[in-house]
């Protein structure tokens, strides 16, 4: 991430999100992110203190076959996503994938989409016609709505439903949004307004 801008510190982590969810539509693979993999394959730390994942454990105990890795930089109003599906066999080559568009909507509405299908392409060699779900359905092509969302996730993972409560409601009209808030009132005991999401 080198925006340069606070209020995006945690656009990274939203797009690895959306990505996940995007890219999990697939029967022929699924994808685990940094987070997931770390307390499973934890590698070295770096002269900073960070800790890697150790690729190799993770290769062997779930058959990795690829890492994405990727950076969003903005200029002006203009994001650009510029990343790589990498190999874990190193006799083959990596694919490079870039996508901009113009604002902070057009990563719901384009870019997260066009990302799902090129590494469905680069994964699967005649993924390239197969129909990727547009996932804009479920989260929108507003990024206000959609951050209203994702911080009320971050509260429902947290198992601070209140909080969730009032997030999500920011951002109600989206059906992921109803999906969660369906399980916020459900975990409350309001059965009644569970069902009516």
């Amino acid at each position: 991430n080198n925006t340069q801008d606070k209020k995006l510190n945690d656009l990274p982590q939203m797009l690895d999100f959306l990505l996940m969810e995007s890219l999990n539509q697939f029967s022929q693979f699924k994808t685990i992110n940094r987070a997931a993999a770390l307390p499973i394959a934890r590698g070295k730390k770096d002269k900073n203190g960070n800790v890697s994942v150790d690729l190799e454990k993770l290769k062997t105990r779930f058959n990795i076959v690829y890492q994405l890795k990727g950076k969003i930089s903005k200029q002006g109003r203009v994001f650009t996503i510029d990343a790589d599906l990498i190999p874990m066999d190193p006799g083959e080559k990596p694919v490079s994938i870039t996508g901009s568009g113009n604002g902070l909507d057009s990563l719901l509405k384009s870019q997260m989409n066009l990302m799902a299908r090129r590494v469905y392409s680069g994964v699967v060699p005649d993924g390239s016609r197969a129909p990727v779900k547009n996932f804009q359905r479920a989260f929108g092509s507003d990024w206000s709505k959609f951050l209203n969302f994702y911080k009320g996730y971050q509260y429902y993972k947290k198992v601070k439903y209140g909080m969730a409560e009032f997030t999500f409601l920011k951002a109600r009209d989206m059906l992921i949004t109803k999906y969660y808030l369906a399980h916020v009132y459900y975990f409350d005991g309001e059965r009644k307004k569970a069902l009516k999401m």
